[in-house]
């Protein structure tokens, strides 16, 4: 998995810290005009808010690529032998399972709110399918359709 740090600046960068500079300058002039203790302590937070507000104006992301076989989504009342058969043949899929209820040993269980990272991983079906309400989470639905094969594969 590769991984990159960029930024994406709400200003250009110069502003963003001539801004700073200019800010941290008067907040710590004003902060030595005032004659109470702690002073380093006062300068310290001042440095720290006028970081946050640079932190939040560079807007830091990370990208992340993901490599993916594909995936066999296991839902209520899918048949255990189809579902061994495709793993025979795909070795290479991940399992996952919407719930607790699902029991399969290698499957790795998704929140549905997950749902929508495996979205272009699902390969396979097995079972029910999807309730409406987490076909609604998929940002572009896809449509699965639940085929009950006469003969076993």
């Amino acid at each position: 998995m590769n991984s990159s740090f960029n930024i994406q600046p709400l200003f250009p960068l110069w502003v963003i810290f001539l801004g700073a500079i200019i800010l941290l300058t008067f907040l710590v002039w004003k902060e030595i005009g005032r004659k109470i203790r702690f002073l380093s302590t006062r300068i310290t937070a001042v440095v720290f808010m006028v970081l946050s507000i640079v932190a939040g104006l560079l807007q830091p992301t990370r990208t992340s690529e993901k490599e993916t076989t594909g995936a066999i989504l296991l839902t209520k009342n899918y048949d255990q032998a189809k579902a061994d058969s495709l793993v025979n043949k795909y070795p290479s899929l991940a399992i996952i399972k919407l719930n607790e209820e699902v029991v399969f040993e290698s499957a790795r269980t998704l929140q549905p709110y997950e749902l929508s990272d495996f979205k272009s991983d699902i390969a396979f079906v097995l079972g029910d399918g999807l309730p409406e309400y987490e076909e609604k989470l998929l940002v572009h639905p896809i449509h699965l359709f639940r085929v009950d094969f006469p003969w076993e594969l």
